[in-house]
């Protein structure tokens, strides 16, 4: 073996040999990987494994699926990668080449969690997604908007392409030059628009600036995760409380109190029926042939078109009833539990009382009489004296113990010091409602909003202040003709006593008119009044929420008309 190695070599000084280096061979020409896209060879590509995510095929991605039965399909795939939330930049540069090149790993485990961390931006927080896998920090349009409102940064031009993961462009409207700081750190950074709406991503050029404390950055619940987590919650369907029935306490000497249909005008005949039938459906009434209770129905129109069958208890029930005997909370101490919030989050309760299932024996006593027989209520119903009180005792056992949330019947109100914070007590919330087996009404709650009408109210992170459309009511109100048109208006005024100085002062003269030994008289003197009090609604001040951690001042005043005191907040 030795000799023959000698004599190859002896030849190879008179023989031209040439090497031939394959691989320089391969990249002298111009190829595409028919797997991925990419400048090499199909044998070479590292998505050899990799499962298409259109036709569910291995060996090449989704942007390279040649499957024609699958073509629309794929088509959606990429319309709707256009829209994804999680971004990738790929710069003209070459710096970001290969941002899409990334494995899909099916898992039976979720996704991970997201990091966050609060950067300062230009004066302003805002909470970002952290991402190393992006080469840019990005925010969405809609986030930049409703950052910096009339007066936002300019934004400039830019030559740069946003792609997600699978390289499918994202459309952008620039970039921002800004003046960013984490704790005592400050850098000069860039930020780019993204159309549409979408995370905030802190990318790798602002990580190589700021240092973050790795210590205090964990996963924050954002709202969408925490409403998918409970999406049974929102469910369009009847909720049902776990494990209780409601009994309706009556005398058990009562006289049974039974009443003839009334008669329904013809024009809402049918839609009464159709509720007759949607409540039958549902489980909430059932036909009965014979009932010795029986109260008749008042059918209510509501602004959808829709009518509300109410049975008319005050006739039947409500008389030989014992009244529960639990206080629906006062106003003012449901705003005090909100004092230091500055987002909130309302949850309206879908068929409130209907949640409630009725035991056995009260089924009787809530039956009622229509033009299509009797009918018998399986759960709590509007218009029983006992229904509010039964039903707030309810939500506040299953509330009870969590902080910045009040729960006034069906309206639950809920905030937080931090956003965190508020965060925390909706899960909180949303869990136990899920637990109980409650639903609410997705369509009229409201999540993390600077401002919510609660009970005639306007709240925000300030204080509150009247609803404009109830004050509106008000001041539209004309002079009140009798005794009764002036309580009524004197109702409307009262619930916002607390935001009119010297109400009583201003109303000694409308007092007068309601003493029984007082002739009605509408004078000059009434419709001054009846015009300042107008006035002073117009002219409402904002209440700040109550701290029991500032200092106060309680001042007092008396007049012959009345004793007035104002408990004010030092402020800092």
């Amino acid at each position: 073996m030795q000799k023959t190695f000698q004599k190859g070599q002896a030849g190879s000084q008179s023989v031209a040999v040439h090497h031939v280096n394959k691989e320089a061979a391969r990249s002298s020409k111009k190829v595409e990987c028919f797997r991925c896209g990419g400048p090499h060879y199909a044998n070479d590509c590292k998505f050899k494994e990799t499962v298409c995510h259109t036709c569910r095929k291995k060996g090449h991605l989704a942007k390279k699926c040649r499957s024609a039965k699958n073509k629309a399909k794929n088509e959606t795939w990429k319309a709707r990668q256009a829209q994804a939330h999680t971004h990738h930049v790929k710069e003209d540069d070459g710096e970001a080449a290969c941002a899409f090149n990334m494995f899909t790993v099916d898992t039976d485990e979720g996704p991970p969690r997201p990091y966050y961390a609060t950067v300062t931006v230009e004066g302003q927080d805002i909470k970002f997604e952290v991402d190393s896998g992006a080469t840019a920090s990005v925010i969405s349009e809609e986030t930049y908007r409703r950052t910096w409102g009339h007066k936002p940064p300019p934004i400039k031009p830019l030559n740069l392409k946003l792609r997600t993961y699978t390289g499918q462009a994202i459309p952008h409207l620039g970039v921002l030059h800004v003046n960013i700081s984490v704790g005592s750190q400050r850098a000069e950074g860039r930020l780019v628009i993204a159309k549409g709406s979408g995370p905030s991503l802190s990318g790798r050029d602002w990580l190589r600036k700021m240092k973050l404390n790795w210590h205090e950055i964990k996963y924050a619940h954002t709202t969408e995760d925490i409403l998918y987590r409970y999406s049974d919650v929102f469910r369009d369907e009847l909720g049902t409380l776990k494990g209780v029935t409601v009994k309706l306490h009556v005398d058990p000497d009562a006289a049974p109190r039974f009443f003839k249909p009334r008669v329904v005008p013809y024009a809402m005949k049918s839609k009464v029926e159709e509720e007759l039938e949607r409540l039958q459906a549902l489980g909430i009434i059932e036909p009965v042939q014979f009932s010795r209770w029986a109260a008749p129905i008042v059918p209510v129109l509501k602004p959808d078109g829709t009518v509300r069958i109410c049975g008319d208890y005050k006739v039947t029930v409500n008389q030989v009833s014992k009244l529960e005997e639990y206080p629906l909370p006062r106003v003012d101490d449901l705003f005090a539990t909100l004092a230091g919030g500055k987002l909130f989050s309302k949850l309206d309760m879908s068929h409130a009382y209907q949640q409630l299932l009725l035991d056995e024996k009260s089924k009787e006593f809530v039956t009622i009489n229509t033009h299509k027989g009797l009918f018998k209520y399986n759960r709590l119903v509007f218009g029983v004296a006992s229904s509010p009180a039964i039903f707030q005792r309810t939500m506040d056992t299953i509330l009870q113990g969590i902080p910045h949330v009040a729960a006034y019947l069906d309206d639950i109100l809920i905030t937080g010091a931090t956003e965190d914070r508020h965060i925390e007590n909706l899960e909180q919330v949303l869990k136990r409602l899920s637990d109980a087996g409650l639903r609410l009404k997705r369509g009229k709650c409201v999540f993390m909003a600077p401002s919510v009408t609660y009970l005639g109210h306007t709240i925000t992170a300030e204080g509150l202040r009247p609803v404009e459309d109830k004050v509106r009511a008000i001041k539209d109100a004309p002079s009140p003709k009798n005794v009764t048109e002036l309580r009524s208006f004197l109702g409307m005024v009262n619930y916002y006593w607390k935001f009119l100085q010297d109400l009583s002062k201003v109303l000694a003269p409308l007092h007068k008119l309601l003493h029984n030994d007082t002739k009605w008289q509408w004078g000059a003197g009434q419709e001054k009044a009846f015009r300042e009090v107008k006035e002073l609604l117009h002219s409402a001040k904002l209440l700040v929420h109550y701290d029991p951690d500032k200092d106060i001042v309680l001042s007092c005043d008396a007049s012959p008309y009345g004793v007035g005191a104002v408990l004010s907040h030092v402020m800092e």
